[in-house]
């Protein structure tokens, strides 16, 4: 999952939610939606060079912030 990660650009992100995102960025759908909460605090991570303490960032769901301003279209 390392390799994702650095492709993903997601600093030390847990391989659950990676799989997630992965999949909706391959289906092309994640220009409709935003991370949110505990999981977007690892992008401020990689982004600011820093690390958050452990009890911050324990949680086990993947927020995700619809973007109500874009229409979707089924695929085919």
């Amino acid at each position: 999952m390392q390799k994702r990660n650095v492709a993903h650009q997601v600093g030390r992100l847990l391989v659950m939610p990676v799989k997630v995102l992965d999949v909706l960025w391959r289906r092309g759908i994640m220009d409709y939606y935003t991370v949110i909460g505990t999981y977007a605090m690892y992008a401020y991570e990689a982004a600011a060079g820093v690390v958050f303490d452990e009890p911050t960032m324990a949680t086990n769901d993947v927020d995700l912030f619809y973007t109500a301003n874009k229409q979707m279209k089924c695929p085919g």
